[in-house]
């Protein structure tokens, strides 16, 4: 038989024990649910490319489906324009040169045509502190480069003329 005061340690013990479980529990919902409700599109990539997770709204930005499998890697979705930056950009936050990195970019979606983002892209460290993934950012712009260009263009279409001086 167990003694009253070694009873009451183990109790205890199991007791708060399964308190953190509760805790751990509901963090690791927290966490899920800010993942997967984020009003800017939400991913992990495999250091080889790979998407590894993405919520719903990087799948929206991508046009994709819930159940449809992504089929292009990250770097397949960049824009050729922006490639070679983006690349150069990935290898500096794999050296530690760059801690994060943010650029207007455009994006292939599944239908072929290119939507227009803020990126953001970081590491993720392991336990050990090395590298294990990249997590991605996106925020569709799309709406403001068309805006942009618009009064770009109509800035343009302006002669001397119709151009006055307010001094």
């Amino acid at each position: 038989p167990l003694e009253p005061r070694i009873l009451r340690s183990k109790i205890r013990f199991f007791l708060e024990l399964d308190e953190q479980k509760k805790r751990l529990a509901a963090t690791e919902e927290r966490f899920r649910s800010t993942f997967e409700n984020a009003a800017v599109g939400i991913a992990h990539v495999a250091l080889d490319g790979r998407w590894i997770r993405m919520n719903p709204k990087f799948r929206e930005i991508l046009g994709l489906a819930p159940y449809m499998r992504v089929e292009r890697s990250f770097i397949d979705t960049i824009h050729p324009e922006g490639l070679e930056t983006d690349i150069d950009a990935i290898n500096r936050l794999l050296s530690g040169a760059l801690a994060s990195y943010s650029v207007e970019r455009r994006l292939l979606r599944r239908d072929a045509t290119y939507i227009w983002v803020m990126l953001n892209v970081s590491v993720i460290r392991g336990l050990g502190g090395q590298i294990d993934d990249l997590i991605v950012s996106a925020q569709d712009i799309s709406v403001l480069k068309e805006a942009k260009e618009a009064a770009e263009s109509a800035n343009r279409a302006l002669t001397p003329d119709e151009v006055t001086n307010h001094d």
